[in-house]
């Protein structure tokens, strides 16, 4: 965790303390693609580091949050339509996403974060166009899943002090939150 404030950093160390929150920060599996956390690879890799952790860790398995940034978002917007049920709440904050299984968020907590000074078409090609998130949000309010939406006014790094802020109140929202292990609906799909 980061003891430092500096501006060049995610720097959640202060706001973890505050919390009583531990945070894992795993790799992705480095595959020569942009789907490097959208694949069933990657789901058992997240199993698995969570599963380590609880391993170490006195952790209640039903308040174990997943929240990814950047590539991280595009793995978050994948995980929640495949295993989003195993977590308490799931956060994709500046991500994109190719396909979707949406109806599959039934009983998932889910909450996207954009900043509106993120991509720009045209002009950075980072795939993270703030339309993603628009896109996103319409389609699972269309469904009426319930879901949290947020678009704030930074940008893309979390070295913005706006989007850094719109970070520390999802890990406020997400302190609250606990995964319900017997929901009273299960929507699930094959890929088959």
């Amino acid at each position: 965790l980061a003891d430092s404030d500096q501006p060049a950093g995610y720097h959640f160390g202060a706001k973890l303390r505050e919390l009583g929150l531990i945070a894992v920060a795993p790799s992705n599996l480095l595959l020569p693609t942009h789907k490097r956390w959208s694949n069933p690879l990657s789901d058992a890799y997240i199993c698995g580091v969570v599963e380590e952790v609880m391993a170490r860790y006195n952790i209640d398995p039903n308040r174990v949050c997943l929240f990814g940034q950047s590539m991280g978002g595009f793995g978050s917007y994948h995980i929640v339509q495949t295993i989003g049920d195993r977590f308490a709440t799931v956060g994709a904050h500046a991500g994109s996403w190719h396909y979707g299984f949406w109806e599959g968020l039934h009983g998932v907590d889910f909450h996207i974060l954009h900043g509106k000074g993120d991509a720009v078409p045209g002009t950075r090609p980072r795939f993270t166009d703030i339309p993603f998130a628009h896109f996103a949000h319409a389609i699972l309010s269309g469904y009426h899943l319930p879901h949290a939406y947020t678009e704030h006014e930074g940008g893309h790094s979390f070295s913005d002090p706006l989007t850094r802020e719109a970070g520390n109140a999802f890990l406020e929202r997400a302190v609250a939150r606990q995964r319900n292990p017997l929901p009273p609906d299960i929507m699930t799909a094959s890929h088959k």
